[in-house]
């Protein structure tokens, strides 16, 4: 088959059955595959319907196909990778920004729940010793007067209460350590 015969094949697609065709790729990689493959695919096959709508002649057609899948490929990853992404607490800043912050304990009791799961199996092997597995059953974070909440570790002594005053001294690994305010 010679090059004219592959252009005017492909111009003769019906425009609306290559969209319907889009869709289902596009609607399969999100609920089944998602990869971004197919949505790739999916995009760059609206784009060429829209050329063949628009009776773009058979040879330009031909050629697109390339630039579509290119094109569909690396702009639908740049716009889910802005969509998609969430902000990290310490993203763009140093951990030193936030040590002299002060605000207050946000406290949730019974929030590793899941935890015994992993630890209470040495209670069932008689040799093992089931001191070291006692876990800490509250999640602590601290909220920050401008309402940043990021994971704390209480380090001061005294009673961790809900609604506790601190000052957070130093940052390790993203969970501010904090001590109680005076």
């Amino acid at each position: 088959m010679e090059f004219e015969h592959i252009a005017e094949a492909i111009a003769r697609f019906d425009p609306w059955w290559m969209i319907a065709t889009a869709l289902v790729l596009i609607l399969l990689d999100w609920f089944v595959a998602q990869s971004d493959a197919l949505s790739a695919i999916g995009f760059s096959i609206i784009l060429l319907a829209v050329l063949n709508a628009l009776g773009v002649s058979a040879q330009i057609q031909l050629w697109s196909y390339p630039f579509a899948f290119f094109v569909s490929y690396f702009g639908q990853r740049k716009l889910f990778s802005k969509l998609g992404q969430a902000t990290v607490p310490f993203e763009g800043k140093s951990a030193d920004d936030h040590i002299g912050q002060v605000g207050h304990l946000k406290v949730i009791e019974g929030a590793i729940t899941g935890a015994g799961h992993f630890y209470t199996y040495k209670d069932d092997i008689p040799v093992e010793s089931s001191t070291a597995s006692k876990t800490h059953e509250s999640l602590i974070k601290v909220v920050l007067a401008d309402g940043l909440i990021l994971p704390a570790r209480f380090v001061s002594e005294g009673e961790i209460i809900d609604g506790l005053p601190v000052e957070i001294v130093s940052v390790t690994h993203g969970t501010a350590n904090v001590k109680k305010r005076n």
